[in-house]
């Protein structure tokens, strides 16, 4: 069984300062994720294309799309992104509409699960429509709550298991407690923003945190 990928999440509003933490961390981490109020910030296009021209790592697009799958995901491609997010709380129709692009255009699509109330039915009902990748995700103002995104994670995990879905795992992982994430199947991509861009040494942070993952 392969290792889960390790993602670096840049959520800056300021592109210069996600460049300088690609560069040191790169060697690091498996995929780039451009975060949502960076690409808010400073501009779809313009912080996908500077992403690609600093890395040939896979580069993530977290856009939590709404509506209009497609047209987003078009914008998206084009400007250099691997992966793409959209909201699992979004109508059905938008989900199918971002599904079908990225089977047609060689992307991957990601449905976030944040903000869903009935998590588990919800995971049913994607999966019977094709998500194969559900981001469980505990936000940052989740966080500042004190919720976790790791009992969330084994019950999804949990429930797709018979559905062949793979998890995304997001919200608050860092040195001291990706271990408790040993355990949980199923997981394909861990998620590491601030763990690692807030670290003291980001560099030994992801080297630390990769070699934790191998060991999960």
């Amino acid at each position: 069984m392969s290792r889960p990928k390790l993602q670096l999440a840049l959520d800056y509003v300021n592109l210069k300062d996600a460049l300088e933490m690609i560069e040191k961390v790169e060697s690091e981490v498996d995929l780039i994720e451009a975060g949502t109020p960076l690409i808010k910030a400073e501009g779809m296009k313009n912080v996908l294309k500077a992403f690609r021209e600093k890395t040939n790592k896979p580069i993530v697009a977290d856009l939590k799309v709404a509506d209009v799958a497609d047209i987003e995901f078009q914008v998206a491609k084009d400007s250099g992104a691997t992966y793409v997010t959209m909201l699992g709380a979004s109508p059905i129709e938008n989900i199918e509409d971002g599904l079908k692009f990225a089977k047609d255009n060689n992307l991957q699509a990601v449905v976030d699960l944040i903000g869903v109330e009935d998590y588990i039915e919800r995971t049913k009902e994607l999966a019977s429509i094709g998500v194969k990748l559900f981001g469980v995700h505990c936000g940052i103002s989740e966080q500042r709550q004190g919720k976790t995104v790791f009992s969330k994670a084994k019950e999804i995990s949990e429930a797709i298991s018979p559905l062949g879905g793979k998890l995304v795992i997001a919200g608050g992982i860092k040195q001291d407690n990706i271990h408790e994430l040993k355990g949980i199947k199923n997981i394909e991509i861990i998620i590491v923003g601030g763990g690692i861009t807030g670290a003291d040494d980001p560099v030994e942070a992801a080297s630390n945190i990769k070699k934790a993952i191998n060991i999960l």
